[in-house]
């Protein structure tokens, strides 16, 4: 239960193709797009206060590219379940913050 309530440490993306929505010949079908939201002060279900100690709740949005492994080609049918297997969870990638806490911030790797 605690590991599914712990919403600071829980990142939502929404990836969209790249190649389908530009049409773009020179981006590579497995490219995608990514918008992230997250959470940040989360300590209490209805308010943040633990003790004395009040936490202020934070919003995070992040942009970032990411890789469908549904669409790279290979002809090995266990390294292609393999992907469609792994397809969603999000690869490490670099990605654009913007919170209300911090404003824009760069992760070289976000993960």
């Amino acid at each position: 239960e605690q590991l599914i309530k712990d919403y600071n440490a829980q990142t939502y993306w929404l990836s969209g193709n790249l190649k389908s929505i530009s049409e773009a010949e020179f981006l590579p079908l497995w490219l995608n797009v990514s918008l992230g939201y997250g959470v940040d002060g989360l300590t209490g279900a209805h308010r943040n206060i633990e003790g004395t100690e009040f936490f202020n709740r934070t919003s995070q949005w992040y942009l970032s590219p990411d890789i469908d492994l549904s669409k790279i080609q290979t002809n090995s049918k266990v390294v292609r379940t393999v992907l469609k297997s792994l397809n969603c969870l999000k690869v490490p990638a670099p990605a654009a913050e913007y919170s209300s806490a911090h404003g824009f911030r760069w992760h070289w790797l976000y993960f």
